[in-house]
């Protein structure tokens, strides 16, 4: 399917995933016009911490499923690279990218899965080569998850406001510079104490980056210094 499709209002992308997705829709959607805001044709790279763990689970957002189905069939070229810290998150997604959009040797996108701590997977990448699995166009963090409804809630909280901080700060490091932005999302936002985002949106300010939309997820822009702006 062509791009502009994509892009339009009534896509059959929308058809398919605005209802499901329901608080995240907006916000998923605005960051893959975001990262295919670049020239026609040209390769696709997203990179997400944290997996979908189960299957039709929009409550989670399903985000492998959603990004490979966009790399499938809007994009001619693309990467997805999906890190998770549990081995069995992992084979639900490589299932759910099956059923998606099909086996291998029918995927017209590269899919690639890292399975530990995602700050040393993250830390890792960055020694890498500059290449389509190791710089990205646009990335998500959604790893170490936390229930405020637990009587631990708080202190989960805290801890993945740090854990995600942690991340933020080396996947800033992770993008290529074919766009004119580097754009990054947050998952899990609109939650008690904050949610997981508190503390990397505090941050990301400090580092000049723009706030796009805030709501379940937090999607953020920050200006590619090769582009010049009219």
């Amino acid at each position: 399917m062509d791009i502009n499709n994509f892009i339009n209002v009534n896509s059959d992308f929308e058809k398919k995933f605005s209802g499901p997705l329901s608080a995240r829709w907006n916000t998923f959607k605005a960051f893959l016009n975001l990262v295919s805001a670049g020239l026609p044709g040209q390769p696709i790279s997203i990179l997400e911490t944290g997996c979908m763990r189960m299957l039709d689970d929009w409550g989670g957002g399903c985000s492998t499923w959603i990004f490979s189905d966009f790399l499938q069939n809007y994009v001619t070229d693309g990467t997805l690279v999906s890190v998770d810290i549990d081995p069995q998150n992992l084979k639900v997604a490589q299932y759910a990218v099956d059923e998606a959009v099909g086996p291998a040797e029918l995927r017209t996108f590269d899919f690639k899965q890292l399975c530990g701590d995602s700050l040393a997977q993250l830390g890792q990448i960055l020694t890498l080569p500059s290449g389509k699995d190791t710089r990205f166009d646009g990335i998500y963090l959604d790893s170490m998850d936390c229930d405020p409804r637990v009587p631990e809630g708080e202190e989960q909280t805290l801890a993945s406001q740090q854990h995600q901080l942690n991340e933020a700060k080396i996947a800033v490091q992770l993008f290529s510079d074919k766009l004119p932005f580097k754009v990054l999302m947050l998952d899990d936002n609109n939650l008690p104490w904050g949610g997981k985002c508190r503390l990397t949106k505090k941050w990301l300010k400090s580092m000049f980056w723009t706030c796009i939309l805030d709501y379940q997820q937090s999607l953020w822009i920050q200006h590619n210094e090769r582009f010049k702006i009219w």
